[in-house]
């Protein structure tokens, strides 16, 4: 029978050396939460586990196989696996971050990392894009049910697409938002409106460095409504300055709207940057 890798101990050991490759970092002066320390404990170990499980069946398939070469193999990819998330997680580590994990999958490399204690995931956001889907067919999709808005009428994509880019710059925003949320402005810069077809499915892009309730939807309402001529795309501007809603378009429904992407200033957003 073939010698089979002692991969319980090759583990232990990368978990052992990334403990100890760690030790510095987790004396510096930044203090962790206890709710972080406690997620990325059990981080560890749920990946501890699975790798465990993993090696222990690919094992006993070797040795009931009489050294499978295809289990041989695959027990010594999680190994190489193990090796580089130790390495990788040593290497953020010592560029500053207070904590990581890494997880390597087929999909590629999941990395977490500890953000700073003044990190606020809504209050450190400097901008946001959407995504909101139509569906243009008089034919529904069972398997888009209830993932996009479903528009039977047919849509003039060009004029969509010219009242998608009227809504770009900064403006005042008060008339494609709903009643609900007090704000201290209603003034917001679009960065992007834009839309693009592929086949029946359009799909608009709005990204901004706020959004008022219901923003999106409103601008894609009214969007549609420049499709069919019901307001003009160069007339957007002027509707906005009103600040008016009866003015635009309704408030489309919620299926088909989408956060897409976001973005943040500092070590946040130079580590997504980089991703």
């Amino acid at each position: 029978m073939t010698e089979t890798l002692d991969a319980g101990k090759i583990l232990d050991d990368t978990t052992l050396v990334l403990q100890q490759e760690q030790g510095d970092a987790l004396v510096t002066p930044v203090q962790q939460t206890g709710t972080q320390a406690e997620y990325f404990a059990q981080m560890r170990l749920s990946r501890q586990t699975a790798r465990d499980e993993a090696v222990e069946l690919l094992q006993e398939t070797i040795a009931y196989a009489d050294g499978d070469a295809a289990s041989s193999a695959k027990l010594e990819g999680i190994i190489s696996d193990a090796l580089a998330e130790s390495q990788i997680e040593s290497l953020i580590v010592a560029k500053g971050y207070q904590d990581c994990v890494a997880y390597i999958s087929e999909d590629g490399i999941s990395v977490a990392v500890a953000a700073p204690e003044d990190f606020n995931a809504i209050g450190s956001c400097i901008q946001k894009e959407y995504v909101y889907q139509i569906y243009n067919s008089r034919i529904r999709d069972a398997f888009l049910e209830h993932r996009v808005c479903f528009y039977p009428q047919p849509l003039d994509f060009a004029r969509l697409a010219r009242a998608g880019r009227a809504f770009e710059g900064t403006h005042d925003f008060a008339a494609v938002r709903s009643v609900g949320t007090e704000t201290r402005t209603t003034v917001r810069t679009v960065h992007w409106c834009r839309a693009e077809r592929d086949g029946p499915l359009i799909s608009i892009a709005v990204c901004a460095d706020g959004f008022l309730y219901n923003m999106v939807r409103a601008i894609v309402g009214t969007m549609v409504y420049a499709s069919y001529g019901k307001i003009e795309p160069e007339a957007i501007p002027a509707l906005l300055a009103t600040r008016d809603r009866r003015l635009t378009g309704p408030t489309m429904p919620p299926q088909g709207l989408y956060l897409n992407r976001v973005w943040y200033d500092g070590a946040v957003g130079d580590m997504m940057n980089q991703a």
